[in-house]
């Protein structure tokens, strides 16, 4: 896939740029918890600031109610640009007021928008509302590849409206995702946990056909041991996705599917976790019953999986191994974060995303060693999946 960039957009001098971004960021009331995708976007913030260009940013926060407020995103963008100033913007789009003040931004400066999704027409994809949202901008950047999946107006409809190009992080993101699908170098490790098979299913179809191993942790596991007729007791299991778990084990390439062979379990809900480790034999039995449950991959998986890691010379992960949050089911989530940051950037290309693997990984302080940290996990799955990214099909460079 080969985007349009910022370079084909011409000279920017005294232009002022709608730009999408993703700054839905955690928040504690007021307070932002984690402002990492704020971060990620700053390189494109900068370098169309250095062309001359004014900047209105537009971003949703949450699912847009009257709580979810970007005033302090506006406020902390502030600090981080520290030599320009940057207005927070509560008129509504397609007013007068609003169209006065953009109006009064010059070179350098920059304005962000209340809340995008606090328009109907934002979700809806409504043609009425993209048209007002291109009204406030000479040209368009995407710079919020974390939602690019979402057939939304400022991301589907407002690049058809005006001249527009992916920004830095869209680019990065879009040449990391392309290289794991189209020249992965061998062996390609994929290791996928977490939950949500539903959406993870197409990935690890996909992936099959790529990668040389797909190796298996968390809810994700628990599911396809209950499609192969395990009793795996309160373990989270996804009852509309045993369905595609059967379908992917009766795959003529299932072989490439790696189940662990020993977990730990234990009673999550109880004061004491009495965690075990339970071998996993090939002939279906029962793992655990409640209200014990699978909630880390064993000693035995460790070490088989870390052993296929460590011969990798591509690796992408998506997904815990277990429920991280809780010692003493940390060790699988952890062990393997700190060995795939090791193997990355040198031995290995890697390649991380969602929200729950980023937090492992912070756990590490071992971020910086990987190769490429996916701001967007389900934007990241998508992509991998070869869904349509409804955010990215605008931009797509024309033979």
């Amino acid at each position: 896939m080969r985007l349009r960039t910022i370079n084909d957009l011409g000279a920017l001098k005294g232009k002022r740029v709608l730009m999408r971004v993703d700054f839905n960021v955690p928040m504690d009331g007021a307070r932002i918890v984690d402002d990492t995708k704020m971060r990620l976007t700053l390189p494109t913030i900068e370098e169309l600031l250095v062309r001359g260009a004014s900047l209105v940013l537009c971003s949703h926060l949450g699912e847009g109610t009257a709580r979810d407020t970007l005033e302090s995103v506006a406020a902390h963008l502030q600090q981080l640009l520290k030599k320009q100033r940057v207005r927070f913007l509560q008129d509504r789009v397609g007013t007068s007021a609003l169209t006065r003040q953009l109006r009064a931004l010059r070179p350098g400066d920059v304005a962000l928008l209340e809340n995008i999704r606090r328009y109907p027409g934002e979700a809806k994809n409504d043609p009425t509302f993209a048209r007002a949202l291109a009204k406030l901008g000479d040209v368009y950047v995407n710079d919020a590849f974390g939602v690019s999946h979402r057939a939304h107006a400022s991301l589907a409809l407002v690049p058809t409206l005006l001249p527009s190009a992916a920004g830095l992080l869209v680019e990065r993101e879009v040449a990391a995702l392309s290289h794991l699908l189209d020249d992965p170098a061998s062996p390609f490790v994929a290791l996928m946990g977490g939950a949500k098979i539903a959406t993870k299913a197409p990935v690890i179809e996909r992936l099959i056909n790529v990668a040389d191993v797909v190796l298996l942790g968390g809810a994700l596991a628990s599911t396809f041991f209950a499609a192969r007729g395990y009793g795996v007791g309160a373990s989270l299991v996804e009852a509309s996705g045993l369905t595609a778990a059967k379908h992917l084990l009766r795959n003529k390439k299932h072989h490439n599917i790696v189940l662990p062979i020993d977990v730990v379990v234990g009673n999550a809900s109880g004061k004491q976790p009495e965690a075990r480790v339970v071998p996993i034999v090939s002939k279906p039995h029962q793992v655990c019953a409640a209200p014990f449950a699978i909630l880390d991959i064993g000693p035995a998986t460790i070490r088989a999986y870390s052993q296929q890691l460590k011969s990798a010379a591509t690796i992408v992960w998506n997904g815990p191994m277990g429920l991280f949050e809780r010692p003493p089911f940390h060790h699988g989530s952890v062990i393997l974060a700190r060995l795939i940051a090791t193997r990355s950037s040198g031995r290995a290309f890697g390649v991380v995303g969602g929200g729950e693997t980023l937090a492992v990984l912070a756990r590490t302080k071992m971020e910086r060693y990987i190769d490429h940290v996916s701001s967007g996990g389900g934007a990241m799955l998508a992509f991998l999946a070869g869904e349509e990214m409804p955010g990215l099909v605008p931009l797509v460079r024309k033979p």
